[in-house]
């Protein structure tokens, strides 16, 4: 049922590739998931799928990687778009806002509550464009999606974001 990854893959610029991109994929999975625990699945799959093609992704090993991972983002999503959800309540966050020690957890879960009201393709290339730092030229090639729709994809999204969450609220 799995393929063996090949034995040629478990080189040292291989681990060496998956310990510096291991935290940026995480962290653009978690932001597109919401869920932790999936995003680590995704990652991990991502992983493995880039090790099986391993002769070619290692050209441009992350580019390669980050495409990989949003397809499975994308096919998570579709997998689970009928599943209920649980938002957050206010009395949850006006709790945990009352202490000072959760401040900065209190924004986190108010920036993710926001990312998760965007629609996927805004919250891909918010995620793309200021959590990975990619370039709108980046961004399109990566999602083959036109600059311009990038743009204003990008637009419409940070004006959601203000509408929910004010800049100086967020701790850096």
């Amino acid at each position: 049922m799995f393929k063996r990854i090949p034995e040629r893959v478990d080189d040292r610029e291989f681990r060496r590739f998956v310990l510096e991109a291991a935290p940026i994929l995480l962290r653009a999975a978690v932001m597109m998931t919401r869920d932790r625990a999936t995003a680590e699945d995704l990652v991990q799959t991502t992983f493995v799928r880039v090790a099986r093609r391993w002769t070619t992704a290692r050209e441009a090993p992350l580019a390669y990687s980050r495409r990989v991972l949003i397809n499975l983002a994308r096919d998570d999503a579709r997998r689970f778009a009928r599943r209920p959800t649980v938002p957050l309540s206010q009395e949850h966050l006006q709790l945990a806002a009352s202490s000072d020690t959760t401040g900065q957890v209190v924004d986190r879960l108010m920036l993710l509550e926001a990312v998760r009201k965007l629609s996927e393709p805004q919250r891909d290339v918010i995620v793309l464009r200021f959590y990975l730092e990619l370039s709108v030229e980046e961004t399109s090639k990566l999602l083959e999606i036109p600059e311009g729709t990038i743009k204003s994809t990008t637009s419409r999204a940070l004006a959601k974001l203000a509408g929910v969450v004010s800049p100086d609220k967020l701790e850096p």
